[in-house]
């Protein structure tokens, strides 16, 4: 905590540390406020922290109220401590339930057929990641199935892999970790040095990673010596991450990058058009990806970069984006105030 408050106070520009400030646990939050001067003046004035902040924190020594909004479960990251699972097509909770001992970052839910195909994960400040099995009118047992332990920092990202048994957890420690569902045993580990992991992309040969710091990494899944590449984007903090073929599509501050894989020297485009952080993107088509972010829009770009303009632009919430799904040819964003928006 005191370093990430020196590099508040030294260092960070001040978009760049909102961002960051998004990406720290409730209590250490509080802990910010009472002791970083630049926290005070960021959190105060910013026209989407301020309202959100006023919601979830009663203590604050802003003397803000409590309020009615879920926003901050949304917009950083799911800090809610539950997990929600919903029926196919309907707005209609079949499952609320504590999952954690602290905040949930992400979940992912394996989509091939087979034995593990009714399986979904979570992960938390906690260090842990959890295995479920999806809610029926069959499974009435709403217990995990296991808890997958080993990191030692807050688990930030998962992905499942190539191998439908195989998952990949990314963590605030420095690893990616490989477990097999089937045993709950961790096969493999693959560390970064100090590099705090906030997203991840998993292909048969190699996993992409991208920190912090603003570094995008390669990692082989078979070599001894894992790390196989490091790149400093143009943003300085890499908040998501997707990749098609050989594009690499970076998430960061304001900006979207795009990189491909055989020529990592340069990026093969930077597409300006945010106001703010890009929270999440999701590959729509071979032809546009989708972006949402902090400043409460969501952009869809040519996905080849040849376009530095936006195709689509909409205000889709008064407030920060937190994540956007796609599914055939509707678009779901979550967004501040705890609201769904549907596009197609």
């Amino acid at each position: 905590m005191r370093r990430t408050k020196d590099c508040m106070e030294l260092v960070l520009p001040a978009d760049v540390a909102l961002l960051v400030f998004a990406f720290l646990a409730p209590r250490e939050l509080l802990t910010m406020e009472m002791t970083c001067r630049r926290f005070q003046l960021l959190v105060a004035t910013n026209r989407i922290w301020q309202p959100l902040y006023t919601s979830m924190y009663p203590r604050s020594h802003f003397g803000l109220q409590h309020g009615r909004s879920t926003a901050w479960k949304h917009v950083f990251l799911h800090k809610s401590n539950q997990r929600r699972a919903w029926t196919k097509g309907i707005a209609r909770c079949v499952l609320s339930k504590a999952a954690h001992a602290d905040g949930i970052n992400a979940i992912a839910a394996q989509k091939s057929l087979g034995p593990t195909g009714n399986l979904f994960a979570t992960c938390s400040f906690d260090h842990t990641v959890k295995l479920w099995r999806k809610p029926s009118a069959l499974v009435s047992d709403t217990a995990p199935l296991s808890t997958l332990s080993g990191h030692q920092n807050a688990v930030w990202s998962l992905a499942w892999g190539p191998s439908p048994s195989d998952l990949y957890s990314a963590s605030f420690d420095g690893t990616i970790r490989r477990w097999d569902v089937g045993t709950s045993v961790n096969t493999r580990v693959l560390w970064a040095n100090a590099d705090r992991l906030l997203c991840m992309v998993v292909e048969e040969d190699n996993v992409w990673t991208g920190s912090l710091t603003g570094h995008m990494i390669q990692w082989s899944n078979a070599s001894s010596n894992p790390v196989t590449g490091r790149i400093q984007c143009a943003t300085p903090c890499i908040s998501s991450l997707e990749k098609r073929r050989h594009l690499l599509y970076v998430g960061g501050v304001k900006h979207l990058e795009i990189w491909d894989d055989r020529y990592l020297q340069s990026p093969v485009a930077l597409l300006k058009g945010h106001d703010q952080a890009i929270m999440a993107m999701a590959l729509y088509s071979d032809a546009m990806v989708m972006t949402v972010s902090k400043d409460g829009t969501l952009k869809g770009w040519d996905a080849s970069g040849s376009n530095p303009t936006p195709i689509l632009d909409v205000r889709v919430h008064n407030a920060a984006v937190r994540s956007i799904a796609v599914r055939f040819e509707v678009c779901v964003g979550l967004g501040g105030g705890g609201h769904d928006g549907v596009w197609w």
